[in-house]
């Protein structure tokens, strides 16, 4: 049977400790795996099937909060047929302010940029 030793840093360094003890956990590792290759194999399937629910909730999450906010930072122009995008989502009080001046007939851009929103 093949045995490796554990190593001891060199010298007092951060990098000479660190190798030393990623090598030291690899030793480790080679052993357990070595001594219990069906826990192993089982406890690496659990980790697998965990791993990968958790890529997945975590995409959907990322995706919906990008979807959120852009639906948040951009605005439909429906007279010139485009999108604003702005700095930040308005208040509710700027967004009763921009409703109120664009039924006085103001445009769009001109109330977004007295309002300071545009990018």
């Amino acid at each position: 049977m093949n045995f490796e030793y554990y190593v001891v840093p060199e010298d007092d360094s951060f990098s000479a400790k660190a190798k030393a003890w990623i090598h030291n956990r690899t030793v480790d590792a080679k052993r357990v795996i070595t001594e219990h290759p069906y826990e192993t194999l089982f406890v690496a399937s659990g980790v697998f099937g965990v791993l990968t629910k958790t890529i997945t909730v975590v995409g959907k999450s990322m995706n919906l909060r990008k979807e959120q906010q852009i639906k948040d930072l951009y605005i439909w122009d429906a007279k010139l047929g485009r999108h604003w995008q702005m700095r930040k989502k308005p208040s509710q009080w700027q967004q009763l302010e921009i409703e109120r001046r664009q039924e006085a007939g103001e445009r769009l851009g001109s109330i977004l940029e007295s309002l300071d929103l545009l990018k």
